[in-house]
């Protein structure tokens, strides 16, 4: 979009307001299309909805090539952005339900890797033919071709095992399954795991929002939490902001050219694609935690640094005047703004980037996990359009590189204490996590509780003790008055009787 943006204010002579509206836009049809997909992928499959949505991309991509007015790209552009909502909140389910547990972290990122590589080949397109007349047609014509390909692939896909179980298709999802692991007996355990499961799920006799929301349990409450925190976090880290007027940022360290923004521009890509597909490797070798505890302390360190080049370079601006005077004064700030910015987008990459989707796409009882990952998805893009809205209208790229780095503080804490660790286990059993993790809070707490009571029966007994001794030692004083009174009237009694004898 950063490069699209340039071009269309040029060529249709709007205001960054107005880009920014139109970004906005995208991102609410983004977020209509998540929230039908989990839904209509319970009834009609996940393998069906994924085909859905390719074809109608490819219709949708077709209207904007062969339009000829503006009211005809921009219904095509509306299927676009509504498919384009629906296949990140299906895709990742589709792949986590099918794929074997030990490589299902990596399975699972591969959406975010071809969106990456996808990205990255739209840019260079745009490097490559920008002088060409018919340069729009061209460009969406060759975005027709993907989305048809994926639709024609999706036709020798199988449905995923689970919804069929849910269907009541075991023998299908068995001959699945048995293509999946590596033993019939294997396959058969899984199997029996998965229908133990619908089993369970089908006793509840309540709809999935309903028990996502009103009558939730405890750690189901948990799992929303961790897929709300994980989606706001990818986001809170900046990285799609900062991408999306990274225009900006390269100006501040002197890139005044546009071919020469758009070459950096495709480097910021290609760093971005290369490390979501090395992340890849390790989700399921180190673990999801683990590496997103890294990534974002990594992210946090970045921020914090161009955070400190922008803002020496603005302060010179400023007082100086002139940016090409500015840029002389402080070479070193302007020489490590675009390295910065390849080590943060790299650091995101490297765990926040790719675990979101994974992490919200395995924590969900089967029940649950199409329409509760698409409550991530929507968190994710609304996280994003607000934070377009609070930092794009009056934008101060310090001011944001630093509010984002704040936010690595508070995500570093949250991933700590609240997320668990799912690597290795399988879909049917991490729901038990959360149970466990609920166990233990409880049991914590009841501990503590208990503690609590023992410390206040402790401090009465104390205190009852001293009331006693307090009043041992009132009757011991006024026994000793009384006593010392008694001793008086004695001698006094003892004095009078002398004084009487002759």
């Amino acid at each position: 979009m950063s490069d699209a943006a340039a071009y269309i204010k040029k060529d249709k002579r709007i205001t960054d307001n107005q880009v920014d509206t139109l970004a906005g836009y995208l991102y609410w049809l983004s977020i209509l299309g998540s929230f039908i997909a989990g839904g209509i992928s319970d009834r009609i499959g996940r393998h069906s909805t994924i085909m859905w949505t390719g074809g109608f991309f490819s219709i949708g991509t077709l209207l904007m090539g062969l339009a000829y007015n503006n009211a005809l790209i921009t219904v095509g552009r509306i299927v676009n952005q509504v498919s384009i909502g629906s296949a990140l909140a299906i895709a990742p389910v589709y792949i986590a339900e099918i794929s074997p547990d030990s490589s299902r972290g990596s399975l699972t990122s591969l959406p975010e890797v071809a969106i990456n590589f996808g990205t990255l080949f739209g840019y260079l397109c745009n490097y490559f033919i920008s002088k060409l007349k018919s340069r729009r047609h061209f460009l969406v014509g060759l975005g027709a071709i993907s989305p048809f390909l994926v639709t024609i692939g999706v036709f020798t896909m199988p449905e995923s095992p689970r919804w069929l179980v849910m269907q009541g298709r075991s023998g299908d999802a068995n001959d699945i399954l048995e293509r999946t692991y590596n033993s019939q007996h294997e396959a058969s355990r899984r199997l029996a795991e998965i229908e133990e499961a619908v089993g369970n799920m089908q006793r509840t006799g309540r709809g999935v929002w309903r028990e996502l929301w009103l009558h939730r349990s405890p750690f189901v409450w948990h799992m929303i939490i961790c897929v709300l925190g994980i989606n706001i976090i990818q986001q809170a880290l900046g990285i799609d902001i900062i991408l999306l007027y990274s225009n900006r940022i390269f100006e501040k360290a002197g890139v005044t050219s546009s071919n020469e923004k758009l070459f950096w521009t495709i480097i910021v890509h290609i760093v971005k694609a290369t490390f979501f597909l090395i992340a890849t490797g390790y989700l399921d070798k180190v673990g999801r935690k683990k590496l997103l505890l890294g990534s974002i302390s990594a992210t946090t360190v970045m921020l914090a640094a161009l955070g400190i080049c922008l803002n020496i370079i603005s302060d010179a601006n400023n007082i100086i005047g002139d940016a090409n005077k500015s840029h002389e004064e402080h070479n070193w700030a302007v020489a490590y703004c675009i390295p910065l910015l390849l080590l943060y987008v790299a650091s995101v990459s490297s765990g926040v980037g790719p675990i979101a989707s994974v992490y919200s796409a395995e924590i969900f009882p089967l029940r649950l996990r199409a329409q509760g990952y698409a409550v991530g998805i929507i968190a994710n893009q609304v996280t994003g359009l607000a934070l377009s809205t609070i930092f794009l209208k009056d934008y101060h790229a310090t001011t944001a590189v630093f509010s984002f780095m704040v936010c690595g503080f508070f995500a570093f804490a949250f991933v700590y204490f609240i997320m668990p660790e799912t690597e290795g286990r399988a879909l049917e059993d991490i729901w038990k996590l959360f149970v466990e993790y609920f166990v233990r809070r409880s049991t914590a707490g009841e501990r503590e509780r208990q503690r609590d009571i023992g410390a206040v029966e402790a401090a009465a007994m104390e205190l009852q003790r001293n009331v006693e001794a307090m009043e041992a030692g009132t009757r011991s004083t006024a026994g000793d008055i009384e006593l010392q009174r008694n001793t008086e009237a004695a001698e006094a009694a003892a004095r009078v009787d002398t004084e009487a004898s002759p």
